[in-house]
């Protein structure tokens, strides 16, 4: 099985590499330069020349604080980005397990979410990610959204806040 993952040079990407090839995947890491997820043209390419069985969108904008003030930087890359990979994915029949995040609640439920909880993001970070499930989900039927808080890895040995 050939694996494209986005966002290979960050934690959870590098993460995903390492253990994909301990599993024995041909995986095809990706990440900018070469290609940027916001550029259709580039991720049509990146599909259509290397053929993957599966896409993991492991890219994001994670700078919670600061996209506040870089709110187009974060909404082209959570919430248009997303969009390019699934409306690529479809058109070559792949699926794509999209990584979310707990942000697009509001944090006030006193047990565990579960995937049918209303979300209300408090933040534009929350609200990027948030619209970034809603292209996926809108453009592609096979897809999986995995939505995590924190991140450990191999490598860290402290927790780190991801998305």
């Amino acid at each position: 099985m050939k694996i494209l993952v986005t966002g290979s040079k960050g934690q959870l990407g590098h993460e995903l590499l390492i253990q994909g090839n301990n599993l024995g995947y041909a995986i095809l890491p990706a990440d900018l330069p070469e290609l940027d997820i916001t550029d259709k043209t580039q991720v049509k390419h990146w599909l259509e020349k290397f053929q993957p069985s599966l896409v993991v969108n492991a890219a994001a904008y994670t700078n919670v604080d600061k996209a506040e003030t870089e709110h187009n930087l974060a909404f082209a890359v959570n919430r248009d980005g997303p969009a390019n990979l699934a409306e690529a994915c479809a058109k070559f029949e792949i699926p794509l397990i999209h990584i979310s995040t707990d942000f697009i609640f509001d944090g006030k439920k006193r047990s565990p979410y579960i995937e049918t909880d209303p979300v209300y993001p408090l933040s534009i970070y929350g609200k990027s990610k948030q619209e970034g499930e809603n292209e996926v989900r809108s453009r592609l039927k096979k897809h999986i959204i995995l939505r995590t808080a924190w991140l450990y890895g191999s490598s860290v040995l402290q927790p780190v806040r991801l998305i």
